[in-house]
């Protein structure tokens, strides 16, 4: 047995105690003969002997930490929000309870970390000016119609806002070779919060930027995206990812226990391909930017040290911006959404309100909405559903009622060709199948069918027409 305090061998057994001064003993000899460690100072040690935490950014009591490179060296940037304005101070590292938490280094992360010479006397950022520099950016690297500008403004802005937004759109760049859809995600590269770009991104990759603790710590670029729908794993992945608060589990196959985690999903993505996904779901949180081959004032790829300079000076202002802005303002907006419109916009348009861009972000959103609603009507399910519409009574309608009225060439919709007495194929590329039919009554319109010897009907509950009215349209063009 061995006395911490007074480096002493004391025989006893383990409910003992130096007797002279009541000093703890070292049951296992744990420290070594040269301790005279305090309570404090064991917590310490075992702290460094443990592997630090790492992280980018996180919350801790009344701060927030974000991670930089201070005069070449990792840092934290701690923001004191208990002062008006809030308090900046840089720190290297913080110990909270038993753990260390660490910013990353450069080599360990996919993006040019932040880097400051010095956070004394840092200026406060006017959003106005911000948005402003990003709009002459945008306008000298990219070349797109205003409307796809100011969406592409309003998205990288957005970046730094993550703890303002519930849910979120992706936008994807759309084109052939040379369109122009890289140069988007070059230059959101070195202007997003904590971007990771590649091409046929892993899902371990995003597992790793995102991680499975703090929410929001990174935007995900993706190249050549049309060969996205072959990995389900990530489709699904990225489906959930536009809303705060959803994970996806994964099972680490390299550990004996095969333990299973939850990992994070939520970011801003942008995918840039020669086609959009063809995944349903992924298009409807989607926004599709069509490229179009034109020459920019500056080629992103070729940048002299001035342009390089404004750049890095934007990135860090953004990031001084979020963290003086970090708590989202009581905003009513002048708009209206609901549903899924209200997810992907919404947090959007609150946060370019009050700026000059907002009037016009606004008509691209609106616009953008009746886009999106054309093509859900547009779609074979709206069809049908318009034509169930038309031949409904009391909430009825037979199975031979609808299938003879898709192949009657008195339909609009369904312009076409019998195969055979269980296959229509229309015009547009379009196949309905008796049985593809009967799926799409039950299962997408929740229709309760029901078979007698003469017909089989399918009836519809009055809150479901309602709805399926208000997704698709009930009339007939």
């Amino acid at each position: 047995m061995y006395c911490l305090t007074c480096q002493a061998d004391r025989n006893g057994t383990a409910k003992d105690v130096c007797k002279e001064a009541q000093h703890d003993l070292d049951y296992e000899n744990e420290w070594g003969k040269c301790s005279t460690y305090t309570t404090k100072e064991i917590r310490k040690k075992e702290r460094l002997e443990k592997k630090p935490i790492i992280k980018p950014k996180f919350r801790y009591e009344q701060n927030y930490y974000e991670s930089i490179y201070l005069d070449g060296k990792p840092s934290f940037l701690k923001v004191d929000y208990t002062t008006n304005p809030p308090t900046i101070t840089p720190i290297s590292n913080l110990d909270v309870e038993d753990e260390t938490i660490e910013p990353p280094k450069s080599e360990n992360v996919p993006y040019v970390p932040y880097q400051f010479k010095s956070v004394q006397q840092l200026p406060r950022v006017s959003k106005s000016n911000l948005l402003d520099e990003l709009w002459g950016i945008i306008n000298d690297y990219v070349v797109m119609e205003d409307d796809e500008k100011l969406l592409l403004l309003a998205y990288i802005f957005a970046s730094y806002h993550l703890e303002w937004i519930n849910t979120l759109h992706y936008l994807a760049p759309i084109g052939d070779t040379g369109s122009g859809k890289s140069t988007i995600l070059d230059l959101c590269n070195k202007l997003m919060y904590r971007p990771i770009y590649s091409e046929g991104l892993s899902f371990a990759n995003i597992f790793r930027l995102l991680g499975n603790n703090e929410e929001g710590t990174g935007c995900i670029l993706e190249d050549e995206i049309q060969s996205i729908d072959k990995d389900r794993t990530k489709v699904s992945g990225y489906k959930m990812g536009y809303k705060k608060g959803n994970k996806q589990a994964k099972i680490n196959m390299n550990q004996l226990d095969q333990k299973q985690s939850f990992y994070r999903t939520f970011s801003p993505k942008i995918f840039a391909g020669e086609r959009l996904t063809e995944d349903r779901g992924l298009q409807e949180r989607t926004i599709p930017i069509y490229m179009i081959e034109g020459k920019p004032k500056f080629n992103i790829s070729r940048l002299d040290k001035e342009a390089e300079l404004r750049l890095i000076k934007i990135r860090n202002e953004l990031l001084l911006w979020k963290l003086q802005n970090l708590n989202k303002p009581e905003i009513s907006l002048d708009i209206s959404l609901e549903g899924r419109n209200q997810e992907l916009f919404e947090d959007f348009l609150t946060i370019m309100f009050g700026s000059k861009f907002y009037e016009s972000y606004k008509t691209v959103v609106i616009q953008n909405i009746k886009n999106r609603e054309e093509s859900i009507h547009s779609k074979l399910e709206a069809r049908i559903w318009r034509a169930c519409r038309k031949l409904m009574k009391n909430n009825k309608i037979t199975f031979a009622g609808i299938w003879n009225y898709i192949k009657s060439n008195d339909s609009v919709e369904f312009s076409g060709r019998e195969e055979n007495n269980q296959r229509f194929v229309l015009d547009d590329g379009f196949e309905i199948t008796t049985r593809s039919l009967s799926k799409t009554l039950k299962e997408k319109f929740r229709g309760k069918s029901k078979r007698t010897s003469t017909a089989t009907t399918f009836t519809f509950e009055l809150k479901v027409i309602e709805q399926l009215d208000q997704k698709y349209g009930k009339e007939i063009l």
